[in-house]
């Protein structure tokens, strides 16, 4: 990737983060339904062995599915 479409991706990302969290202020929706962005990235951080532990074994079942639907 060059230099400018990582630039591109990053605005692009901070965009749709700032746009998440204006719909949750401007809403009021309930947190449960649609939390604000730092909610969502401090749980990440504070259970991301759990996430990551939990994302291999999703990943493996997967790649066990494929493999086994590949030669049935």
């Amino acid at each position: 990737m060059t230099s400018n479409r990582i630039v591109r991706a990053a605005v692009t990302l901070a965009g749709l983060v700032a746009v998440w969290q204006v719909v949750v202020w401007a809403t009021g929706v309930a947190p449960f339904l649609l939390p604000p962005p730092i909610r969502v990235a401090t749980v990440w951080w504070e259970h991301s062995g759990y996430l990551l532990e939990h994302a291999a074994v999703t990943a493996t079942e997967m790649g066990l599915g494929l493999l086994l639907g590949a030669t049935i």
